[in-house]
């Protein structure tokens, strides 16, 4: 936002889109990173946000754009905003930048010179989140939309088993992973559904998500999405076993040691390899803390399965609560070892791969 003297901050303050996102460059060189965009590219999506954000912010029953207020000096003053968010873009080929402030300020610059400014006053009482508006922007420029037209299930996070209503069996999942590749998947064109279990992690957006406690709960939601999914991939951390018996009051402790006998939970890779169709693709995760390669070879084998995420927990950078993963990715034919990366870059990976798999199966 402005400072106390109604200035602009100085561009290093400003949260701006990385420059790989930015600059044309051969995207062969490092699929990690995502997609590039050339400067006209670039310029057209920007302009495509722009378009999209700011009536988005504003409140049409108002109408857009807010009125004009005359100056004395005959310049359009639309108002000053004390609490406004800015997010730029910068274009480098071009030297370009076009600055948005939450439908507020508008501002374009070509070599630092400002060529127009706008100023509006919002009657709304709320802003939107600075992250909001990113995430208006990442999904206009950030990867090339070669999912465009497909269909996606992804499954996050645990599941929660009761034990009478104070208790329940669960694990260590937090849903990073799973929402990783939600999330890229969206940027990347798809419809996406988000079947997923209780987390902390915030609802991604442009993302239909459906939340589920019970590993049930989650074999219900998923089974009766599967036919209209092109590809469905499987991150959650499932439950193998539940209670038998869910005691409807509170297990008093006593001097006695307790025994909990339990069950077989449904087993929701099995059912969907059993039951996909032929040009469907599915892919499973198996985490793993010995013999991660053999372990995951016989799940990929006897679920069916096209391919499959394997990491090992003991592994420095690999596990559930981080930001880092490390993975193989395994098919019938082939295992590619993936070094420390982001979740998101794990995510990239993952879909490149899949990409690359179906044109190869669909030629």
């Amino acid at each position: 936002g402005r400072s106390a003297t109604g200035s602009y901050p100085a561009r290093a303050s400003v949260p701006a889109v990385p420059a790989a996102a930015a600059r044309p460059a051969d995207r062969s060189a490092d699929p990690a990173v995502p997609c590039r965009l050339s400067a006209a590219s670039y310029s057209a999506a920007a302009r495509s946000v722009l378009r999209k954000v700011l009536p988005y912010l504003w409140n049409t029953d108002r109408g857009y754009p807010p009125p004009v207020k005359q100056q004395k000096d005959g310049s359009a003053n639309r108002g000053n905003c004390d609490f406004c968010s800015v997010i730029a873009l910068e274009i480098e080929d071009t030297g370009t930048h076009i600055t948005t402030c939450v439908g507020i300020a508008f501002e374009v610059r070509r070599n630092d010179s400002e060529i127009k400014k706008f100023s509006y006053f919002s009657h709304s009482g709320k802003m939107p989140e600075p992250e909001v508006l990113l995430e208006y922007i990442m999904k206009e420029i950030a990867y090339e939309k070669d999912l465009t037209g497909k269909n996606i299930l992804v499954t996050a996070g645990p599941t929660q088993e009761p034990v009478d209503p104070v208790r329940y069996l669960t694990n260590h999942s937090t849903g990073k992973m799973g929402y990783a590749v939600a999330r890229v998947c969206s940027l990347r064109g798809a419809h996406v559904t988000l079947v997923t279990g209780q987390t902390s992690l915030p609802r991604p957006l442009f993302v239909d998500t459906v939340e589920i406690t019970t590993a049930r709960e989650m074999f219900e939601a998923v089974t009766e999405r599967f036919a209209d999914q092109d590809i469905v991939i499987k991150a959650a951390a499932v439950a193998d076993y539940r209670p038998k018996q869910v005691s409807t009051e509170k297990v008093k402790k006593s001097d006695d040691s307790l025994v909990l006998e339990l069950e077989r939970t449904d087993d929701i890779l099995r059912y969907l390899g059993e039951h996909k169709k032929e040009k469907q693709f599915l892919c499973g995760f198996s985490m793993e803390t010995e013999n991660m390669l053999g372990n995951s070879r016989a799940k990929l084998a006897k679920k069916n399965l096209d391919m499959i995420v394997a990491n090992n927990l003991k592994v420095p950078g690999a596990g559930f609560a981080g930001d880092t993963n490390v993975v193989t990715l395994i098919t019938k034919d082939e295992e590619t070892e993936l070094p420390l990366l982001s979740k998101e870059e794990t995510a990239v990976q993952i879909l490149n791969k899949i990409i690359a798999y179906c044109s190869l199966r669909d030629q």
